[in-house]
Parts: structure tokens; C-alpha cells; sequence
């Protein structure tokens, strides 16, 4: 700074010498006064000059700032980017860029980059560059790679806005080839659903079950054809209930969170009709799902083998002959009088539903049952007859007291069998004599 000093000093001191003036003693004193104020000018525009410069130094150092942190924001970015000025000349490019693209070259060029990117797409890259250019803004496009064209890149062309200065343009580079494979994936599963739903839709609309849905506040936003025409409206918008107690069905099945279901009489048309009803939650609160069974045909086929059942109750409670029904479960489910009065059996153990098996253990401990060599065997070969039998069965029982059984076996229409027990004693006697009377006879006719 002293020769700026010096500089200064000989400015003031030529700016004095065309003012002074000599005394009549030869001294210049005027021109020692401009020398001084030449020296205070000076003075002041080196200070101006040194706080221009501190302006300049201060402004320097921030710019140099904001580039640094330019620099660090760009290189942190979640994208690639390539900086170009308007005429299209590579400034910079990120790190990651060439990882990106595959680029082994050393300098980078608009025109190199055209030999990664499909040859469409790089044509269609310039001129969002020229167009951003030429107008600011920003430009959108997507790149494919030229030698794997599963790979894309979604591109942002970013020009300056036009304020009458030439500014760089930054294209944002970014691989999005993960995300468009996971759209494409979503739009396959999409397509796919949509046609299962149309699917869905058109079997329900085949099916002859009424199927409803409900929403979370049980309200019926759907019903198929067959719900349509059981509670006789044709809006989809305004669908009636099936009754009033419907809606406490669905709402007990959300409460309990499981499937619920009952039988009861609906009005259908002007007519009582037998339905069962179920009700499904759906997960999440989102309502639930109905659906109902015309079960009228099966109450009047359920009413009119009840009455088949009671005549043929009836009927074998007339019977002379000891008669017995054991269920598929092989417990006995009906019995007459006469089987009470032939077995001499507890009344209340014979309403205990006792099985088979149990059944000839009590005979056998009174010893109303032939004698048997191995009764274990005899027992199998009884039980066995709830597989096997097809046909009826006949046999004779001879008890150890002398009475003789006649026992039929027949399979029942409702499962299990049939046992009739008919006492032969007296005719089997009758015949005795008979066959003993014969017998006498032609012997005393053969000695005539």
C-alpha cells in the first residue's frame, strides 16, 4: 500500500503547485497549504479505496461460500445431474452419472452422452434442452438406455428464467427403472383384479343366492339380482332391508367377530317363505357380507317326512312284535312297549340312549341272550352289521329259559337298523307236535 500512499502524495502535490503564489521574501507559502490539502485527498481516497476493496474481499468470500454449498447440495442430491451452459458445453456432471449410465470415457460431451440413451429419446433430450434454452422453464422427459431397455431414467430439464442473462441449464437425471417395474407389476395386478372383479360380479349376478353387502354402518350399499328381486327394488342407490331384524344379525356377527347365522320365516312377495340368513364381517370395520338360502321346500319336505316318521313311530309302537331303532351313532333312538316288556329292562337307562354294545352287555349279564362259546366274537359280528348289512338279516334266538326269538334285521331309510324281535316258542311247540302227531300216524299206518 505505500506506493498507492506516494501516489496519492504527488497527486496533491501537482493539484497545489498551479495555486501558489511567492512572497515578496521568495517563500511559497500558498503552495505548502495545497501541498497539505493534496495530502488529506489522498489520504481519503486510499481509505475509499480500501474499504471498496474489504466490499470486494467480503463479497468474494460469500459468493465462494454459496458455490461451495452449491456444490455440496448437488453432489448430495438424490438425483444425477449434468450442468450445461446455453450452447449446450458440459460444465460439470455428479460423480454418480457415469456409474448411472455406464460411461467409461474421460471427458464429457452432450454428444457422448447420446451414445448411452436410445436414439429417440436422446433427439427428443435435445430439444427439451433447446426449448429450455431458448424459453426457461423446465422440461420433462424419459430415457431409455441404448443397450438394456429395461432401464429408465426419468429426466428434468431446468433453464433459468429469462432475465436478459445467459444461464446454465442443469438436467436432473434420476433411474426410476425399480419404480416403473413395481408400476408396471401394480398395473398387471390392477388389470388382473379388474377382471376377477368383473368375474365375481357376473357370478353373483348368476347365482340364485341372494348376496348382499353392508357397509360399517350396516347400511346396504350392494345386492345381486337375486337380492334385487327378494326385497323388490331395482335402484342400487336406495336398497331397502330385508326386515328390521336383519340388521341386528349383522350387527351381532361385527360384535362377535365371526360368520353368524339363523333360520326364521321372511315375507317374500306377499308370501311367508322359511330362510336362513348368515352374516360375515369384514376385516378392517369395513361391514359385512350376506347372503340367504330359500329353505321352504326343504321346511315342507322337513314337515312331511316328520309326519312319515310319527305314522311309522306309530305303526311299530302297535306292533306285537318287539321293535327297536338304533341310530348310525348305533344308540338306540326308539323303542316300543313290547321291546320294554320281552328285555324287562330300566325304562330311564333305555332313555339314556345307550348303544349297541351296551345293549347286549345288559342281556347278557340277565342271560337273555343264547349261550355263547366266545361272546367277544358274537359281540364284533353284531356291531359289524352297522358297516356291512344290505340286506335284511333273520335269525333264531334260543334262550337258556327255553323261548325261542325270531330276530329280523333290517337297514333304516334314515341310517342305522331296524331290529324286530318276534317270539316263536309257542309256534315252534306247535309245530313240534304237530311234526310229533304226523309222526305217529304214519308209523301206525305202516303197521296196519
Amino acid at each position: 500500500m505505500p506506493n498507492v500512499a506516494r501516489t496519492y502524495s504527488l497527486i496533491g502535490f501537482f493539484c497545489a503547485l498551479p495555486a501558489g503564489a511567492y512572497a515578496a521574501e521568495g517563500v511559497l507559502i500558498p503552495g505548502v497549504t495545497g501541498l497539505a490539502v493534496g495530502w488529506v485527498m489522498a489520504l481519503l481516497l486510499y481509505a475509499a479505496k480500501r474499504r471498496q476493496r474489504k466490499n470486494y474481499e467480503g463479497r468474494l468470500k460469500e459468493t465462494s461460500r454459496m458455490l461451495a454449498s452449491q456444490g455440496a447440495w448437488l453432489h448430495s442430491a438424490p438425483m444425477e445431474y449434468l450442468r450445461l451452459t446455453p450452447q449446450g458445453v458440459v460444465q460439470s456432471c455428479s460423480p454418480g452419472l457415469r456409474r448411472t449410465l455406464g460411461i467409461v470415457e474421460h471427458d464429457m460431451t452432450l454428444e457422448l452422452l447420446g451414445n448411452y440413451i436410445h436414439p429417440e429419446d436422446f433427439d427428443l433430450l435435445r430439444q427439451t434442452i433447446s426449448m429450455c434454452s431458448a424459453q426457461g422453464g423446465e422440461g420433462i422427459s424419459i430415457l431409455r438406455k441404448r443397450k438394456a431397455s429395461d432401464q429408465v431414467l426419468e429426466c428434468v430439464v431446468v433453464g433459468a428464467d429469462k432475465t436478459g442473462a445467459e444461464e446454465d441449464i442443469v438436467v436432473w437425471l434420476k433411474d426410476i427403472s425399480e419404480q416403473r417395474r413395481t408400476i408396471t407389476s401394480l398395473q398387471s395386478n390392477l388389470s388382473e383384479a379388474t377382471h376377477e372383479r368383473g368375474l365375481l360380479n357376473m357370478l353373483l349376478s348368476m347365482s340364485p343366492f341372494p348376496v348382499w353387502r353392508r357397509n360399517k354402518d350396516l347400511k346396504i350399499i350392494y345386492g345381486n339380482p337375486s337380492f334385487m328381486a327378494l326385497v323388490g327394488a331395482s335402484d342400487q342407490g336406495a336398497i331397502p332391508d330385508i326386515d328390521r331384524q336383519a340388521s341386528q344379525l349383522a350387527a351381532q356377527a361385527v360384535t362377535a367377530g365371526k360368520a353368524l347365522s339363523e333360520k326364521r320365516h321372511i315375507i317374500v312377495g306377499g308370501e311367508r317363505k322359511f330362510y336362513t340368513l348368515t352374516e360375515v364381517p369384514l376385516s378392517g370395520d369395513q361391514g359385512t357380507v350376506g347372503y340367504a338360502q330359500d329353505l321352504s321346500a326343504v321346511e315342507v319336505a322337513e314337515t312331511e317326512l316328520q309326519r312319515h316318521i310319527h305314522a311309522h313311530s306309530d305303526l311299530l309302537e302297535s306292533s306285537a312284535s318287539a321293535m327297536a331303532i338304533f341310530g348310525q351313532d348305533q344308540r338306540l333312538k326308539f323303542y316300543n312297549n313290547a321291546f320294554l316288556r320281552l328285555w324287562k329292562l330300566e325304562e330311564s337307562w333305555l332313555e339314556s340312549e345307550p348303544n349297541y354294545g351296551e345293549f347286549l352287555e345288559a342281556l347278557r349279564e340277565k342271560r337273555r341272550l343264547p349261550e355263547q362259546a366266545n361272546f367277544p366274537v358274537f359281540k364284533r359280528e353284531q356291531l359289524g352289521m352297522f358297516r356291512d348289512l344290505i340286506d335284511p338279516r333273520e335269525d333264531f334266538y334260543y334262550m337258556p329259559d327255553g323261548m325261542a326269538l325270531r330276530v329280523l334285521v333290517i337297514p333304516h331309510a334314515l341310517g342305522g337298523l331296524l331290529f324286530s324281535y318276534e317270539d316263536v316258542t309257542d309256534k315252534l311247540a306247535l309245530e313240534r307236535s304237530y311234526n310229533t302227531l304226523i309222526a305217529v300216524q304214519r308209523a301206525t299206518l305202516d303197521k296196519l
